[in-house]
């Protein structure tokens, strides 16, 4: 997981925030068993987190 450069966010992640590379070989096959698969659920939770850890503190402190 790695942070963006101002680069990368003007170029392909406007929204900035955390990413991952992700192997197409992780995706289901239908996107209704999406919900079943552990490995993008928690990529996706580790995610949330990483980015609300480093986003909420400085913004509670105003």
């Amino acid at each position: 997981m790695t942070d963006d450069t101002y680069i990368d966010r003007l170029l392909r992640n406007p929204l900035g925030g955390p990413t991952r590379e992700l192997d197409q070989a992780m995706f289901p096959e239908k996107p209704a068993d999406v919900v079943n698969n552990p490995v993008l659920r928690d990529g996706v939770r580790a995610m949330l987190t990483a980015s609300l850890d480093k986003t909420l503190p400085p913004l509670l402190r105003h």
